[in-house]
């Protein structure tokens, strides 16, 4: 995909294709360890809304 139809994904859509990449070439899950804390949740969210809204 280009770099332009990937910021025009909202997160959801960016992460199932990340999904269905994972499961097409043999893996699952890739995440180990501790669940992610508050703080990197709401960082992750303002990531995605930079993206959905043509930021970088």
């Amino acid at each position: 995909m280009a770099p332009r139809e990937i910021k025009q994904m909202t997160m959801w859509e960016y992460m199932a294709c990340v999904s269905g990449f994972n499961r097409a070439q043999g893996g699952g899950n890739a995440h180990q360890g501790a669940p992610m804390s508050d703080e990197e949740y709401d960082a992750l969210c303002a990531l995605g809304e930079g993206w959905s809204n043509g930021g970088s």
